[in-house]
């Protein structure tokens, strides 16, 4: 299954998280096996913030997190907005030929993970 078939598929609600994982696990590239430090070294001598100061902190702390959310009722709900506000902008893009639009990769990333995050939300919630 191509791509746009497995996105149109997602933003329909045809395929569940689970099938999409599987559908898209072909189309993801093997992950790097650099280390960790490795990758903190080279960042490090690019004048980057290390990976592992990253992961230590979310740099925008509390503003980084919606105020409505103050317990799990509320993550999922939010959660559950999220991720049909991204498959919605996502589908759109792709139903009006945008592929090349600037904010396409950004619409289908978070789409993805909102996916991501919900499906393995849910399983955790049972």
């Amino acid at each position: 299954m191509e791509l746009n078939e497995i996105e149109l598929k997602i933003a329909s609600g045809e395929m569940t998280a689970a099938q999409v994982f599987t559908q898209m696990k072909q189309h993801i590239p093997e992950e790097n096996p650099e280390s960790d430090e490795s990758l903190d070294e080279r960042m490090i001598k690019a004048g980057m913030v290390p990976l592992s100061q990253i992961l230590k902190q979310n740099p925008l702390g509390k503003f980084s997190a919606h105020k409505g959310i103050e317990g799990l009722k509320d993550f999922e709900s939010w959660l559950a907005m999220r991720r049909k506000e991204t498959a919605r902008m996502h589908a759109r893009m792709v139903l009006e030929g945008r592929e090349g639009d600037d904010l396409y990769e950004w619409a289908l990333a978070h789409s993805a993970v909102f996916a991501e995050v919900e499906a393995n939300y849910s399983q955790a919630m049972k």
